[in-house]
């Protein structure tokens, strides 16, 4: 297993103050919206796990092997 070295960098860095803070234009609105009509639905608030079973129709069904003569 070959091993991965990681080379030693480093560099230097200099804090400052920031020279301008940028606030929005307007306060953020606060509010609490009611669902559509689709999100009020109960029966769509989760995702129903199934399964589906069928049985298999073996007139539908095709031939999985054959002689290489018939081919």
């Amino acid at each position: 297993m070959k091993s991965i070295l990681r080379p030693n960098i480093s560099f230097n860095v200099k804090r400052n103050k920031p020279e301008v803070i940028i606030v929005p234009a307007k306060l953020t609105p606060h509010e609490v919206k009611s669902l559509s009509d689709i999100d009020d639905q109960a029966g769509l608030r989760y995702y129903p796990s199934s399964m589906h079973l069928y049985r298999a129709d073996p007139s539908k069904e095709e031939p999985t092997t054959q002689p290489m003569s018939s081919r």
